[in-house]
């Protein structure tokens, strides 16, 4: 991924901000699709759907793994950021 992230750095005139704000927002689109695609595939191993609606009804009604999901993305910001910026 960094020798990827090199080479959009050196090629285009784009800051790290802008590659890393471009890098989440692609994750993000590319996780919702294929959770949605995932909910309407049954896994016949464990005898049922992913179901993301599910998984952010659980999050609005305990704050522990609101919390979790929160520490894990404004820990990944910064990493995505300074490991960017190193290049």
């Amino acid at each position: 991924m960094f020798i990827y992230e090199e080479l959009i750095l050196n090629r285009y005139d784009i800051s790290v901000m802008e590659m890393v704000g471009y890098e989440g927002l692609w994750g993000v689109l590319l996780s919702s699709v294929l959770l949605m695609l995932t909910s309407f595939y049954p896994h016949s191993f464990i005898g049922m759907n992913d179901n993301y609606m599910n998984a952010i009804t659980q999050m609005k009604n305990n704050h522990h793994l609101l919390i979790g999901a929160v520490i894990t993305l404004s820990t990944i910001g910064p990493f995505n950021y300074y490991g960017s910026k190193l290049i």
